[in-house]
């Protein structure tokens, strides 16, 4: 069991260098589906993390990630739905960062993953109290996730952003638009 959660992890932690790296080619953060998809892998990966640390406290664990998942899920359907943007790739750019991507993130996880079990079995003897969210231990768990939250509002409130216009055209202010073009053009 605790073989396949370091698989499942090591397939976490690549899918997650994957999308950090795709947000510095700047591809990621104009689309809030993708901004999306990696907040729900992220959160995935340190439930996971957390439950390889202490499977004692697993229901806590998961509990956190269901709260922190439902909320990403709420502020998305709220922004996806003001925003206007069609999702594209473009396929020959998106394949080249992809390769290179992964080969990046198959030399890290090399480096990072491999030594994941023997970290693991030398922290058997720490004593992790997740008694309660804001405890020591889970203390900086917490503001990593308050300060996700609040980046990703911050994020979807400047794609959002639009001056001195709606978000989403309504057809009557469509027609008057046309009209007004019509009028100038004779």
């Amino acid at each position: 069991m605790k073989m396949l959660l370091i698989y499942i992890t090591k397939l976490l932690f690549s899918i997650i260098m994957i999308l950090l790296l795709s947000i510095f080619v700047n591809k990621l953060h104009n689309n809030p589906m993708l901004l999306l998809i990696y907040l729900i892998f992220y959160s995935i990966f340190m439930s996971i993390s957390l439950y390889i640390m202490d499977p004692n406290d697993s229901l806590l664990i998961f509990m956190m990630m269901i709260v922190f998942i439902s909320g990403m899920l709420i502020l998305f359907s709220y922004f996806v739905s003001l925003m206007n943007k069609p999702f594209k790739f473009k396929v020959k750019f998106m394949s080249l960062c992809l390769f290179f991507m992964l080969l990046i993130c198959k030399l890290l996880s090399k480096y990072f993953i491999n030594n994941l079990y023997s970290i693991l079995m030398e922290g058997k003897n720490l004593n992790f109290n997740l008694s309660s969210l804001y405890s020591n231990p889970n203390f900086i768990l917490f503001l990593l996730m308050v300060f996700m939250l609040i980046i990703t509002l911050i994020l979807m409130a400047k794609i959002s952003y639009t001056d001195k216009k709606t978000l989403r055209q309504f057809k009557d202010e469509n027609k008057k638009k046309k009209k007004k073009k019509t009028m100038k053009m004779k």
